[in-house]
Protein backbone atom coordinates (compact mmCIF):
# COMPACT_ATOMS: atom_id res chain seq x y z
CA UNK A 1 0.00 0.00 0.00
CA UNK A 2 1.96 3.26 -1.14
CA UNK A 3 1.69 6.54 1.53
CA UNK A 4 0.96 9.73 0.42
CA UNK A 5 2.52 13.11 1.56
CA UNK A 6 0.12 16.47 1.29
CA UNK A 7 1.00 19.51 2.23
CA UNK A 8 -3.05 20.40 2.31
CA UNK A 9 -5.28 19.61 5.77
CA UNK A 10 -8.08 18.90 3.33
CA UNK A 11 -6.91 17.58 -0.38
CA UNK A 12 -4.59 15.36 -1.55
CA UNK A 13 -2.05 15.56 -4.39
CA UNK A 14 -1.61 12.01 -6.01
CA UNK A 15 0.85 13.13 -8.40
CA UNK A 16 4.21 10.47 -8.53
CA UNK A 17 6.09 12.80 -6.51
CA UNK A 18 3.93 12.15 -3.32
CA UNK A 19 4.44 8.51 -3.42
CA UNK A 20 7.21 7.02 -0.84
CA UNK A 21 8.20 3.62 -0.25
CA UNK A 22 5.10 0.70 0.39
CA UNK A 23 3.58 1.35 4.17
CA UNK A 24 3.88 -1.22 6.20
CA UNK A 25 1.86 -0.96 9.19
CA UNK A 26 3.29 -3.75 10.86
CA UNK A 27 6.92 -1.65 10.93
CA UNK A 28 5.15 1.34 12.17
CA UNK A 29 2.43 -0.33 14.63
CA UNK A 30 4.08 -3.54 15.56
CA UNK A 31 7.33 -3.09 17.20
CA UNK A 32 7.51 -6.46 18.92
CA UNK A 33 5.75 -9.13 16.35
CA UNK A 34 6.40 -11.94 18.69
CA UNK A 35 5.11 -10.44 21.78
CA UNK A 36 2.16 -8.38 19.99
CA UNK A 37 -1.73 -9.02 20.38
CA UNK A 38 -4.65 -7.16 19.01
CA UNK A 39 -8.10 -7.06 21.24
CA UNK A 40 -11.54 -5.69 20.10
CA UNK A 41 -12.47 -3.09 22.89
CA UNK A 42 -15.99 -3.90 24.34
CA UNK A 43 -16.33 -0.68 26.19
CA UNK A 44 -16.22 2.94 26.65
CA UNK A 45 -13.37 2.83 29.40
CA UNK A 46 -10.89 4.65 27.52
CA UNK A 47 -13.44 6.91 25.62
CA UNK A 48 -11.31 10.31 26.99
CA UNK A 49 -8.42 9.06 25.43
CA UNK A 50 -9.81 8.59 22.10
CA UNK A 51 -10.55 4.94 22.49
CA UNK A 52 -13.89 3.92 21.23
CA UNK A 53 -16.23 0.87 21.50
CA UNK A 54 -15.19 -1.27 18.90
CA UNK A 55 -11.31 -0.07 18.26
CA UNK A 56 -8.94 -2.23 17.85
CA UNK A 57 -6.30 -2.11 20.67
CA UNK A 58 -2.38 -3.09 19.90
CA UNK A 59 -1.21 -4.32 23.40
CA UNK A 60 2.76 -4.95 23.44
CA UNK A 61 3.84 -7.53 26.59
CA UNK A 62 7.44 -6.11 26.46
CA UNK A 63 7.00 -2.98 27.85
CA UNK A 64 7.19 -1.85 31.17
CA UNK A 65 4.29 -0.25 32.50
CA UNK A 66 4.88 2.85 33.90
CA UNK A 67 2.07 5.31 36.33
CA UNK A 68 -0.18 6.80 33.32
CA UNK A 69 0.27 3.93 30.91
CA UNK A 70 -2.98 2.35 29.28
CA UNK A 71 -3.24 -1.34 29.93
CA UNK A 72 -5.13 -4.32 29.43
CA UNK A 73 -4.71 -5.75 33.01
CA UNK A 74 -6.29 -9.13 34.67
CA UNK A 75 -8.12 -7.88 37.98
CA UNK A 76 -10.00 -11.29 39.77
CA UNK A 77 -10.74 -13.09 36.49
CA UNK A 78 -12.22 -9.44 34.65
CA UNK A 79 -10.13 -8.50 31.72
CA UNK A 80 -9.89 -4.64 31.68
CA UNK A 81 -8.40 -1.73 29.20
CA UNK A 82 -7.75 1.07 31.96
CA UNK A 83 -5.23 3.71 32.70
CA UNK A 84 -2.70 2.58 35.19
CA UNK A 85 -1.88 4.58 38.36
CA UNK A 86 0.77 3.84 40.80
CA UNK A 87 1.03 5.88 43.46
CA UNK A 88 2.88 5.56 47.28
CA UNK A 89 2.60 1.55 46.70
CA UNK A 90 -0.25 1.34 45.64
CA UNK A 91 -2.25 0.08 42.17
CA UNK A 92 -5.63 1.66 40.67
CA UNK A 93 -7.01 1.11 37.91
CA UNK A 94 -8.58 4.36 36.33
CA UNK A 95 -11.37 4.55 33.95
CA UNK A 96 -11.37 7.97 31.82
CA UNK A 97 -14.84 7.74 30.45
CA UNK A 98 -15.65 9.87 33.45
CA UNK A 99 -18.55 7.04 34.27
CA UNK A 100 -16.63 4.42 35.46
CA UNK A 101 -14.83 3.85 38.84
CA UNK A 102 -11.70 3.48 39.52
CA UNK A 103 -10.17 0.04 41.05
CA UNK A 104 -8.01 0.12 43.84
CA UNK A 105 -5.94 -3.31 43.65
CA UNK A 106 -5.49 -4.91 47.03
CA UNK A 107 -2.98 -7.73 48.13
CA UNK A 108 -5.78 -9.97 47.88
CA UNK A 109 -6.62 -9.32 44.39
CA UNK A 110 -5.64 -11.64 41.32
CA UNK A 111 -3.73 -8.94 39.23
CA UNK A 112 -1.68 -8.75 36.24
CA UNK A 113 -0.90 -6.29 33.71
CA UNK A 114 -0.68 -8.62 30.46
CA UNK A 115 0.66 -5.57 28.36
CA UNK A 116 0.88 -1.92 27.53
CA UNK A 117 -1.66 -0.14 24.43
CA UNK A 118 0.19 1.08 21.98
CA UNK A 119 -1.93 2.02 19.66
CA UNK A 120 -5.17 1.82 18.61
CA UNK A 121 -7.27 1.95 15.14
CA UNK A 122 -11.22 1.74 13.78
CA UNK A 123 -12.98 0.66 10.67
CA UNK A 124 -15.44 2.85 9.95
Amino acid sequence: MPAFHSSHADAFDFSENDYSSPLDLNRHLVPHPAATYFLRLDGDSLRQDGILRGDTLIVDRTLQPVSGSLVVAELNGELLARRLQLSSGRTSLLCSDGNGTARMVSARDNFSVWGVIIASFRKY
